[in-house]
């Protein structure tokens, strides 16, 4: 059985040398690649059986419900040989498992070493985890071996109470989070309340944007840089390509790392477009043994951008994303995505909680209710409806609900993350 090479590379320098070596390196990386998946993955084997001439963009693409339906013939070891098994997270329907091999997790603890590192992260430093480790959570993990790999210490808390968050910062004093944003406003709320010194200078930020499409900063992001001065990453990570993109402290999109990844941006029609142009984002995992994937339509829509970083590396950046195909709504004709609702509350001071929910109102119209909790008695939801309005170039409907009700809604889901949108049109959950 040939596998692929993971080579120990200097990644910064491999980021540092101009584009055109990078693409180089990388057209050897997925040739190796392709022939590896042919010789031993059942599903690939039938499935690029008919192209054998063509280009790399014209292979086929490999989707979510691909690695459900033939999870077992995506494999390319036998199942004696992998040594972890987790699965997605399931926000866009049900989860998916993916296996990895032992040279996947090194693979994967390089991955999240390189993020570490470009953070400025090193031997001695205290990471506190606020991140799910358990129930299959493949990023959790990766995190965990991502600090090791940097060679720092890892302080495995979790996200659950924040009391007990408090209590390890008191008495550890991490200079370093990974967190949801969310989580770490709460927190930092918390600690400035309770007067207790705030020793994080750095955050890696996960499962919620921390920057809108244009590069702006969220609330909750100008919240604890104004509050804390503290130094905040934003990061995109993928389970089934096992990986993650991190920014650097320029914050003007995540580097990719083009010897572990290859990244497209695709139309509807599968066509490749051009820098600065939103699509689907396609990804081809690079280096991995168990479970390697060829263009994976990951759902998520960004762009591209190859210009150079301010940083000095030349590595390609991908955007933030500005939503999930799954999701995308059309509201009286225009269309809109979840995120594109969440921004817009988090601008409304008043607002302290939300969730948002998609009914088909009929067939290509979908009906968006804003279940939002507001502790203004003079705001009516008439009013907010209108603010809003302003915001998405459409009104939805808003109710107003008590600040229990929403947060047991949005934890009440079976998935790990929080749920603030709530898909209930017919024609996308007989798909699940």
């Amino acid at each position: 059985m040939q596998t692929p090479q993971i080579k120990d590379n200097n990644y910064l320098d491999m980021e540092f040398r101009p584009l055109q070596e990078q693409e180089e390196i990388q057209r050897d990386l997925i040739k190796h690649m392709l022939v590896y998946i042919k010789e031993n993955s059942p599903f690939y084997q039938k499935s690029l059986s008919e192209y054998c001439d063509k280009d790399f963009n014209e292979l086929p693409f490999t989707t979510k419900e691909d690695i459900a339906k033939h999870n077992r013939d995506l494999l390319c070891v036998p199942e004696n040989q992998i040594a972890e098994s987790v699965s997605t997270s399931g926000s866009t329907g049900k989860p998916v498992y993916l296996h990895l091999t032992s040279t996947d997790l090194h693979r994967l603890a390089d991955v999240e070493g390189r993020a570490f590192s470009s953070m400025g992260i090193k031997n001695g430093d205290k990471v506190l985890l606020a991140v799910t480790l358990d129930r299959l959570f493949m990023a959790g993990m990766a995190y965990y071996l991502g600090v090791a790999k940097a060679g720092a210490r890892s302080l495995r808390i979790g996200p659950g109470q924040l009391g007990g968050i408090i209590e390890l910062i008191k008495e550890l004093k991490p200079q370093s989070i990974v967190a949801v944003p969310s989580t770490l406003k709460m927190l930092c709320e918390r600690l400035q309340d309770e007067g207790v010194p705030n020793p994080l200078k750095k955050a890696l930020l996960i499962g919620e944007p921390i920057r809108d499409d244009i590069g702006e900063s969220t609330p909750h992001a100008r919240y604890i840089q104004e509050t804390t001065g503290m130094q905040l990453f934003s990061s995109y990570g993928i389970s089934e390509i096992q990986g993650s993109f991190v920014e650097c402290d320029k914050g003007c999109g995540a580097h990719l790392h083009t010897d572990l990844m290859h990244v497209e941006i695709t139309n509807e029609d599968g066509q490749i477009l051009k820098d600065g142009e939103y699509g689907e984002v396609v990804i081809t995992s690079l280096g991995v043994t168990g479970m390697p994937l060829l263009r994976f339509k990951t759902g998520d829509i960004a762009s591209l951008d190859t210009t150079p970083c301010l940083c000095g590396r030349k590595s390609p950046r991908i955007s933030p994303i500005r939503g999930r195909l799954a999701q995308r709504l059309k509201v009286k004709g225009v269309n809109i995505f979840p995120n594109q609702v969440y921004r817009a509350l988090d601008r409304i001071e008043d607002v302290t909680d939300y969730y948002i929910e998609a009914h088909e109102h009929s067939p290509g119209c979908d009906r968006l209710i804003v279940h939002c909790h507001t502790e203004n008695n003079s705001l009516s939801e008439k009013d907010l409806a209108s603010t809003l309005g302003t915001f998405l170039r459409v009104t939805p409907e808003v109710i107003f609900s008590h600040e229990s009700v929403i947060k047991s809604t949005i934890r009440s889901h079976s998935n790990r993350k929080t749920a603030r949108f709530i898909d209930r049109r017919p024609s996308v959950n007989k798909n699940k």
